[in-house]
């Protein structure tokens, strides 16, 4: 490739010591999963979709809900929805 840079594991690893930059003291240290959601557990959301048909007048109707979920007091709030029409089949 003529003037683009190829850039290997090495470099980029090599590159912030060059700029005179150290590896912060923490990266050493191995986190758990368990830290991790201690450290954030008050911020934690999932977010995820499921679908429920619906009869209607008109027939058949997929509806798509998205939802979000507080993973410290599982409270659950529908953030969307949208409906798709389906053929009868």
């Amino acid at each position: 490739m003529s003037g683009a840079r190829q850039w290997s594991h090495w470099r980029a690893f090599a590159a912030p010591r060059a700029g005179g930059v150290e590896p912060a003291p923490e990266r050493n240290r191995k986190r758990t999963w368990g830290h991790f959601l201690k450290r954030h557990w008050e911020t934690l959301y999932a977010c995820d979709f499921f679908s429920v048909e619906v009869l209607g007048v008109l027939g058949t109707v997929r509806c798509m809900v998205f939802f979000v979920m507080c993973i410290k007091t599982r409270a659950v709030q529908i953030a969307g929805s949208a409906s798709l029409r389906t053929a009868i089949g």
